[in-house]
């Protein structure tokens, strides 16, 4: 959560408009994009969610996300949780929502060209959920891109960016 708010707190109303690597998004849907994705996490875990299209992304992003995670933390990770028409286990779900943060920061990074420097500590331990959470089957649901071609690099940031269909910002 403070990776993605480190980057959305230099994005101004000018970069909205650019593209993204989400070529399916410009920069300001690809926001909308992963607050929606917190409401999806919001509404499995119980929490409602006020209508706040008026503050700055990082502020509806920041407030949204730190509320989901003191729900995990008060509920933990046991049972399951149903994820629009997914019923998954709950540890899955707080997989994907440390995935969404930490890929969607690096990819508004790239659109607004912005040097975000992440911990190898971090990109591991990410790449390490992707790669036990991101099954074929989630792929096929559009949920994630397919995987690139592996290009060999030891960064793990590229690596997993690599993993979740991305391009490199390098």
């Amino acid at each position: 959560l403070a990776i993605a708010q480190r980057v959305l707190c230099v994005v101004n109303s000018a970069d909205l408009l650019k593209p993204t690597r989400c070529t399916e998004f410009n920069l300001g849907e690809l926001i909308d994009h992963q607050y929606d994705s917190l409401v999806r996490i919001s509404s499995a875990l119980g929490i409602e969610v006020a209508a706040d299209s008026d503050s700055a992304p990082e502020i509806r992003v920041a407030d949204l996300g730190q509320k989901i995670l003191e729900t995990f933390r008060h509920r933990g990770l046991q049972d399951f949780l149903t994820l629009g028409t997914n019923t998954m286990p709950a540890n899955i779900v707080a997989n994907i929502l440390n995935i969404e943060l930490l890929v969607h920061a690096t990819d508004i990074a790239a659109a607004i060209s912005y040097d975000l420097i992440i911990s190898p500590v971090i990109t591991d331990y990410v790449l390490q959920l992707a790669h036990t959470t991101i099954t074929p089957a989630l792929r096929e649901s559009g949920l994630f891109s397919d995987e690139l071609t592996d290009s060999g690099t030891e960064e793990s940031t590229e690596r997993l960016l690599a993993y979740t269909g991305r391009q490199s910002q390098k």
